[in-house]
């Protein structure tokens, strides 16, 4: 990735420090903290929590978009959210991809169809399915829980909703 990249990730309810660990998970999973973007680029404030609506993720966006310094990318917690704040971003004027990238996540129907269409991560949902009834199915019969962690491998679906930032002109 060259230009000036600046990321913001917009999740659900797991609050600023969470989202901010997601999101540098998907640059890890996508290479981009191999490249010319990593943690410095994920500025906290651009790190929001907040409902998992379309209205509630355009408001969002607006709100990332007043920022002295507005991202290049927003990566988003599923692609309804990213498909409203797509919406937004229209509204105030840029464009989706030209100014600002925009990434969903679960590859839902929706995203093939929005306008550009969504790049956005695809989840095995039978995979992931089969792993939950297994973990249950090991799970004791106690009232004592354990965790386990289990890994899901996803897939990056490149769409149109997505380009290299703009180089810096600052």
């Amino acid at each position: 990735m060259s230009g000036d990249a600046r990321l913001a990730m917009k999740s659900g309810h797991a609050g600023p420090a969470a989202t901010s660990s997601r999101a540098i998970e998907v640059l890890d999973v996508t290479g981009y903290t191999d490249q010319s973007v990593g943690r410095q680029d994920i500025i906290p404030s651009q790190a929001i929590e907040g409902k998992n609506g379309p209205d509630d993720e355009a408001a969002a966006a607006r709100q990332i978009l007043q920022e002295p310094r507005p991202p290049s990318a927003i990566i988003f917690g599923n692609d309804l959210m990213a498909i409203g704040a797509m919406t937004a971003v229209v509204e105030s004027g840029l464009s989706v991809p030209k100014d600002v990238s925009i990434v969903g996540a679960d590859d839902s129907l929706f995203s093939r169809y929005s306008n550009p269409s969504l790049t956005t991560t695809r989840i095995p949902r039978d995979a992931l399915g089969s792993m939950a009834v297994e973990a249950l199915g090991r799970m004791p019969r106690t009232k004592r829980c354990i965790g386990i962690e289990l890994v899901v491998y996803t897939q990056l679906i490149v769409r149109s909703s997505t380009a290299p930032p703009k180089d810096s002109t600052v």
